[in-house]
């Protein structure tokens, strides 16, 4: 996979963050979601470096990032934190203004960039999530069951760490990536190999450390944001059949946060990138062209 795309490691002020990337023309920034890599854009990356210098990259303490201080507190691992290391990756590299593209978890970390370094973002798009707020606000029983790992990994103390540490990685990540809504997910036998090469107890920590911050710090910040909406165009995908089209219009939502919205919903699971690239790009390049 991604065999044409250069790999290094750049040295954040707080991380160590494992990119690659190739082609050449505009930068793109793609950020994955949990419990992945860089490596779920593999059937994207390519047909977007033909016109595009695509950055694919790891957050902190997932796949082959670290974080420096390996305490795995929420503010080590809060969305702003892991902007933070992405807009320093791309400075490095060139790159002070760029396109951003997160799915998941890497969504949420391009909104936090977005919003804290809007200046620096062309064009966002947002795979398949809802505000984060929103969603602990609409907490419902049947999204409590199939999202449980929200809660699970969220709580305070090294105990969700010990439990999913005692689990083979085999067995945990087979749990963590069967799509709640469709069942097994459409990841290739190298993806998936590549998923269980990277859970290890540093990964595991850095997921700890993301969920608690993301039910404390990152509700701070959010809250702290000031009122005026984000005023760079957003581009918006979501599954047809996960929770974030459940009893909600992300258009509707999302225009609470954003001047300019659009986007709909794509035939897939959860792993857009990897179920429904084509359809994805579909949406996404008449996008990133206007």
């Amino acid at each position: 996979m991604l065999e044409e795309f250069s790999t290094q490691t750049i040295e954040t002020s707080g991380a160590r963050i494992r990119v690659r990337q190739s082609g050449s023309g505009p930068a793109i920034l793609l950020l994955h979601g949990f419990p992945q890599t860089h490596v779920i854009w593999h059937k994207v990356a390519p047909l977007l470096a033909r016109n595009y210098r695509v950055i694919l990259s790891d957050l902190r303490g997932y796949g082959d990032s670290e974080i420096r201080a390996g305490t795995a507190s929420e503010s080590d691992y809060s969305f702003r934190a892991m902007a933070a290391d992405q807009l320093e990756v791309m400075k490095a590299l060139g790159h002070d203004e760029f396109f951003l593209i997160g799915h998941d978890r890497g969504a949420r970390t391009a909104w936090r960039l977005a919003r804290d370094y809007p200046q620096s973002v062309k064009k966002l798009a947002l795979i398949d999530i809802l505000p984060t707020q929103y969603v602990w606000d609409h907490i419902s029983l049947p999204w409590a069951m199939t999202a449980w790992h929200w809660l699970f990994l969220a709580q305070p103390g090294d105990f969700p760490q010990r439990m999913a540490q005692a689990i083979p990685p085999s067995d945990l990540m087979a749990a963590l990536l069967r799509d709640p809504a469709t069942g097994p997910s459409p990841h290739t036998p190298e993806a998936y190999a590549e998923y269980v090469r990277c859970c290890n107890s540093k990964t595991i920590a850095a997921w700890c450390g993301d969920y608690r911050a993301a039910a404390t710090t990152d509700l701070l910040h959010d809250s702290l944001d000031k009122k005026d909406k984000f005023d760079r165009p957003v581009f918006l995908a979501w599954s047809d059949a996960s929770h974030v089209a459940k009893g909600a219009n992300p258009l509707s939502v999302w225009s609470e946060h954003c001047r300019d919205v659009s986007g709909g919903p794509i035939r897939s699971s959860h792993y857009i990138p990897e179920e429904a690239p084509e359809a994805l790009l579909d949406g996404l390049l008449p996008f990133l062209r206007r």
